[in-house]
């Protein structure tokens, strides 16, 4: 859009404003390119985080037997055991 208006100052004799609009859709562009790293970073942090949070979520052998996973210390119960399967009554 600037370079539009700029364009339409150029052929209209308005050098001044002409220049100064470049100059904003320069800086757009830049800042439009910044914007898109930075996303692109953040979007690479979420991913690594979640890769991370992923492996620190596996539970090693040993820590298993203790209840709590790689890393981490629990002071949370143990998690109550699944309830024992009960057989369905015979029908006559």
């Amino acid at each position: 859009m600037p370079e539009t208006a700029s364009q339409w100052c150029r052929a209209h004799g308005v050098r001044s404003a002409s220049s100064e609009l470049d100059a904003i859709a320069d800086r757009l562009s830049d800042l439009g390119q910044e914007l898109h790293l930075t996303g692109q970073y953040i979007s690479y942090e979420i991913n690594s985080s979640s890769h991370r949070e992923a492996a620190a979520a596996l539970v090693s052998p040993a820590a298993s037997t203790r209840g709590t996973s790689v890393g981490q210390q629990s002071d949370a119960p143990a998690p109550f055991p699944p309830p024992a399967a009960r057989s369905l009554p015979r029908s006559r």
